[in-house]
C-alpha cells in the first residue's frame, strides 16, 4: 500500500464562497429549467396544445435459448438487468448494513481507517486487498454479502424458466448456490490481490473457466463435481464470447475507479466538511467509511450485470449445442393452427 500520512482536517469554506455556490445553483436550475424553454417556445412559434396519447406497447417475453451474438448478449444482459433491478435494490437493502458493520469495524481498528485515503487506497481496503492488514472477519463479511447478491442474480434468471417456485425452493436455491459461489469469489479475489501489476489480468483471462461451470451447476440444479466437465466445455466454447463481455464490463468499471476524482468527490466532500467537521472527531474515518459503501454498491450491481450475461451465455451455448428452442418448436407444430381436421374430414 502506498505510505499515507494521517491527519486532520481544518480547512473551512468562506461565507461568501458557500453563498455564490448556492445562488450560482439556483441561477442555473432557472435559467434551464425556466428561461430557455420559453425562449425555444417563442423562436418555434409554438402555440399547439400538448395531447398526452396513451402508447400501447406489445408485452414480448424474451426467449432464453437462443443463439446470440456479442451485441444481443450484451444488450439482453442490460435488458434483463434492469427488468430485475428491485430485486437487486432489495438485497443491498439486506447486504450493505451487513458491510457497514463490517467496515467501521475493519476501518476502526485499521492502522490507515482513519487516515486520508485516495479513492484507489479506499477500493484496496474496502475489497480486502490490503493483505498487510488482512482481516478474516470482515473478508469473510465481504465475500458473503458479495456471494448473497450474485446467487440473487441467478436467481432472477432462474425463476424466469422455471415458472412455479414455493417459498422452501426459493431458500434452498440461496442456501445451496450461496455455498457454490463463495469459493469462487474467493479464488477470484485472492487472484486478484495476491498477481502483481499485469498479471492480475490473467484471471480476467480464466475467468470464463471459473464462471460457467458455476452457471451450469445453478441453472442445471446439478452439484459442481457433476457440472464441471461441461461446464468447463461451455466455458471453452464461448470463450471469446465471455472474454468480451467481461472486457466490457470492467470499462464501464472506469467510472466507478474515477468516482474519487470526479466533481462527485468535490460536491460529497464539500457537504461533508459542512456536517462532519463541526461535529465528527473521526472526520476521515467517517469519510472513508462512507466511500466504501459507495464503491461497494456500485460494484455489487456491476457484478450482477455480469453474472446475468454468463448466464445467457450459457443459455447460447446450449441452444447452439442442443437446439432446444428447435426441439420445441418441432414438438408444438400444428398444435396452435387454426385449422384443424376432423376424423371425418378426408374420408371418402
Amino acid at each position: 500500500m502506498v505510505k499515507i500520512t494521517a491527519g486532520t482536517a481544518s480547512t473551512e469554506w468562506p461565507e461568501s464562497l458557500k453563498w455564490m455556490i448556492i445562488l450560482g445553483s439556483f441561477f442555473i436550475m432557472i435559467s434551464y429549467f425556466v428561461v430557455y424553454p420559453f425562449i425555444v417556445a417563442k423562436r418555434t412559434n409554438f402555440d399547439e396544445t400538448l395531447v398526452d396519447k396513451p402508447t400501447y406497447i406489445t408485452h414480448s417475453k424474451m426467449q432464453f435459448f437462443k443463439i446470440r451474438d456479442f451485441g444481443e448478449l450484451f444488450s439482453d444482459s442490460i435488458l434483463l438487468f434492469s427488468k430485475g433491478i428491485s430485486s437487486s435494490v432489495k438485497m443491498l437493502v439486506i447486504t450493505v448494513p451487513l458491510f457497514i458493520v463490517g467496515t467501521v469495524y475493519y476501518y476502526n481498528s485499521n492502522l490507515y481507517g482513519n487516515a486520508e485515503l485516495d479513492w484507489s487506497q479506499n477500493m484496496e481496503m474496502a475489497f480486502s486487498f490490503d493483505y498487510n492488514n488482512f482481516s478474516i472477519l470482515y473478508f469473510s463479511l465481504l465475500i458473503l454479502t458479495i456471494g448473497l447478491s450474485i446467487t440473487n442474480s441467478y436467481f432472477q434468471v432462474y425463476k424466469k424458466i422455471i415458472v412455479e417456485i414455493s417459498t422452501k425452493e426459493k431458500v434452498l436455491f440461496y442456501l445451496k448456490n450461496t455455498s457454490i459461489v463463495l469459493p469462487v469469489l474467493i479464488v477470484l479475489n485472492l487472484g486478484l490481490g495476491l498477481m502483481p501489476g499485469l498479471l492480475s489480468f490473467v484471471c480476467i483471462l480464466i475467468l470464463p473457466f471459473l464462471i460457467m461451470p458455476l452457471t451450469f451447476s445453478i441453472l442445471e440444479n446439478k452439484t459442481i463435481f457433476k457440472s464441471l466437465g461441461s461446464g468447463l466445455t461451455f466455458a471453452k466454447n464461448s470463450w471469446g464470447v465471455s472474454i468480451g463481455i467481461t472486457a466490457v464490463m470492467l470499462i464501464l468499471l472506469i467510472p466507478i475507479l474515477l468516482l474519487g476524482i470526479t466533481p462527485l468527490e468535490w460536491l460529497v466532500g464539500m457537504v461533508l466538511d459542512w456536517f462532519l467537521l463541526p461535529l465528527a472527531e473521526d472526520y476521515f474515518l467517517i469519510k472513508n467509511c462512507i466511500w466504501a459503501v459507495v464503491y461497494y454498491a456500485f460494484v455489487s450491481l456491476l457484478l450482477n450485470v455480469i453474472f446475468v450475461a454468463y448466464s445467457l451465455t450459457y443459455f447460447s451455448v446450449k441452444e447452439r449445442e442442443e437446439a432446444i428452442s428447435l426441439k420445441k418448436e418441432l414438438s408444438m407444430f400444428g398444435t396452435k393452427s387454426k385449422t384443424y381436421e376432423s376424423e371425418e374430414e378426408g374420408a371418402y
